[in-house]
């Protein structure tokens, strides 16, 4: 039977660094994609089966996460600010996604979302439509306003606008 393995992942925009780890805390391999579904699975998937995955919960993690649950990886998302990296003298992220797994290692992680459950992905398409639609109507109210600006002539545009009666209503 093959041993625990823990996975860190230090995720970002564009590229990845990945982090294997044993049960005893020896490092077994490091590293860095290009974030691809493809990419991030195969990186994963060499810490065999159902391994522990932490990954930090910032500005695109969703796909990472609802990608490797599908796997069958056991997620942790981490609450960024319980980390704090700002008390680190030395922070680049090899030694982030090391300490990622590290602490999942030793069941000391600061997880967002309620005892580490994750947002089911079957509510994730609402959560970012909503995003998407947030993003459309403070688009569309500032092309709405620009268009009303003395000087500018709204027949010009092709595009609706919204109004201000139409936009949602903040509470």
């Amino acid at each position: 039977m093959q041993q625990q393995q823990y996975v860190g992942i230090d995720l970002h925009r564009r590229r990845s660094v990945i982090v294997r780890m044993s049960e005893t805390g020896e490092v077994l391999s490091t590293v860095q994609i290009d974030n691809d579904p493809v990419a991030l699975a195969m990186a994963v998937a060499e810490a065999g089966p159902d391994p522990e995955v932490a990954l930090e919960s910032t500005y695109g993690w969703y796909w990472a996460a609802d990608l490797l649950q599908a796997e069958g990886a056991r997620v942790h998302l981490v609450h960024p600010l319980g980390l704090h990296w700002d008390s680190r003298r030395v922070k680049n992220d090899v030694k982030d996604a090391t300490e990622l797994a590290n602490r999942l290692r030793r069941n000391d992680l600061p997880e967002s979302f309620l005892q580490g459950r994750i947002v089911p992905a079957s509510i994730t398409p609402p959560r970012l439509y909503m995003s998407f639609r947030r993003q459309h109507f403070i688009l569309a109210g500032s092309r709405s306003r620009s268009e009303t600006a003395p000087g500018s002539s709204s027949a010009t545009s092709s595009e609706p606008s919204l109004t201000a009666s139409e936009a949602p209503a903040h509470r």
